[in-house]
């Protein structure tokens, strides 16, 4: 609280709505919330830190400008309404597990920037400058600015009429379609990614990335990279001159450039393989291999001293045997 008309509108505003099973919804404020807390989360937890109890179907942190973790059970559906203004002011909220998470952000002027859904969210990490998100299905609207960082984790992603501006994104994520987005990403990079479409986009990045990922679909879109794009190892453009990526960008089975990248890709997976199997069976038989050898080298040297003890042992006697012949013939 920067201010006494801070704190007084922090009064006023803050609130935790929530509804149990007879779907009435309920708040908690400032003024109330150390005799009614118990009625939403589980007792004897740290005050940075919220358990939602079972019977919660829905919690929304509204204007809290809260700074803590937050855990609740798959059949909670938890929303959080804060500003950017108040989200630069601390680390990090964490929300683990929950029904669906839903994220508003807001300006300093609480006009609506950013929104968020999250189906099934396991791990979902909100500050100032960076967002981590892994849940199931991840859907984006609207404006995303006041984020220098997205890094998303999970089955889809969906960013659909928004306008952006991020330092960079990082999508890990089977099923990706991006639906009227328009403005800058600095550093884009998708990986391991089935499916992805823009459609109806235009995005600007510096640099641009696609990991073990099936070719993009353009669909009336342009991305717009001032340095060479990564596709599966094979460089499209210019370092200096830059590319255009859309429709007419050649990710098909039967180009050239994706021959070399099919190549390219199959090689490396080849030399992984080979190097796990060197490391797996190869190593551990060559090893044995060379204990055997020094076995057999110990009990060779072993059998040549036997036969060396031995065949002294006969030469002598046959010396003293001879001898004794001599002896006898003098005789």
């Amino acid at each position: 609280m920067n201010s006494i008309k801070d704190y007084i509108r922090y009064l006023k505003t803050a609130k935790i709505y929530y509804e149990l099973e007879d779907d009435k919804l309920r708040k908690l404020t400032p003024f109330n919330f150390m005799f009614k807390r118990n009625k939403v989360f589980e007792k004897g937890y740290a005050d940075n830190y919220y358990k939602v109890k079972k019977n919660v179907k829905y919690v929304h942190f509204y204007m809290t400008e809260m700074n803590g973790e937050i855990k609740a059970s798959d059949n909670t559906n938890v929303m959080i309404s804060e500003r950017i203004s108040s989200l630069n002011l601390f680390d990090k909220i964490v929300i683990r597990d929950g029904g669906v998470l839903n994220v508003a952000i807001y300006d300093k002027d609480f006009s609506h920037l950013f929104g968020m859904q999250v189906v099934n969210p396991s791990n979902v990490r909100l500050s100032g400058s960076r967002f981590k998100v892994i849940g199931d299905e991840v859907e984006l609207r609207g404006e995303v600015r006041g984020v220098r960082d997205l890094v998303v984790k999970g089955k889809s992603l969906e960013i659909k009429d928004a306008d952006i501006n991020i330092r960079k994104a990082e999508i890990n994520c089977e099923n990706n379609t991006l639906t009227n987005v328009n403005g800058n990403i600095d550093t884009l990079l998708f990986s391991e990614g089935k499916k992805i479409e823009f459609k109806d986009t235009e995005i600007f990045s510096d640099k641009g990335k696609f990991e073990e990922c099936n070719p993009p679909k353009f669909d009336k879109s342009l991305w717009l990279v001032s340095s060479k794009m990564i596709y599966n190892d094979v460089a499209y453009g210019d370092k200096t001159k830059g590319t255009v990526v859309d429709s007419t960008t050649n990710f098909n089975q039967d180009s050239v450039e994706m021959a070399r990248a099919r190549l390219s890709y199959s090689l490396s997976k080849l030399n992984e393989k080979v190097e796990e199997i060197e490391k797996k069976e190869t190593k551990p038989l060559y090893k044995a291999i060379d204990e055997r050898k020094e076995e057999l080298a110990k009990w060779y040297a072993e059998q040549c001293i036997t036969l060396e003890d031995g065949r002294v042992a006969v030469r002598t006697n046959f010396e003293k045997q001879k001898v004794k012949t001599l002896i006898k013939k003098e005789d």
